[in-house]
């Protein structure tokens, strides 16, 4: 094989692999894959980034851009021209508006709902059934509908 993935739901716990193992793949050749169910929907101008796993029964839409060694987890739709960044994982029956940005790192919980054009920060989690329709801050915990701020988060606290 050539080709690996992190298998690793926990997005801190998949980043602090990525950082001790990503020297030595380069040593031995090998490269992240990008792993897409066969049912799953990708629409045209859709970037993915090395190292991200999109599950059965998801649909992404149009100039939508996924970073590296993310989780989009079954039958989410996301819209057009959303940004998932790095080391983000979105739950199963997550559904956004267009123009979202996830940062870095967070966590959009089971079947949680994101308007249009909201952005939610770095490190940030936002808890299942949780309807976003106001930007959520980075290092936070948002619960809710709508979704409020709970209390600050620690980068390295698990969202599970």
């Amino acid at each position: 094989f050539d080709q690996i993935v992190i298998a690793v739901g926990d997005n801190s716990v998949r980043k602090n692999i990525y950082k001790k193992i990503k020297a030595q793949l380069r040593k031995k050749k090998l490269i992240f894959a990008k792993i897409i169910s066969k049912n799953a929907q990708i629409s045209y101008g859709t970037k993915i980034g090395p190292g991200t796993v999109i599950l059965s029964g998801v649909n992404i839409n149009i100039n939508t851009s996924i970073g590296s060694n993310c989780l989009i987890n079954n039958s989410c739709s996301i819209n057009h021209d959303n940004k998932i960044n790095n080391f983000a994982s979105i739950a199963p029956g997550v559904i956004t508006g267009g123009n979202v940005v996830v940062e870095k790192n967070s966590h959009i919980g089971i079947a949680a709902k994101i308007k249009n054009n909201i952005k939610i920060g770095s490190n940030t989690i936002v808890g299942g059934g949780s309807y976003v329709n106001k930007n959520c801050k980075s290092n936070f915990i948002y619960y809710g509908v709508p979704a409020i701020p709970i209390r600050k988060r620690n980068k390295s606290e698990k969202y599970y």
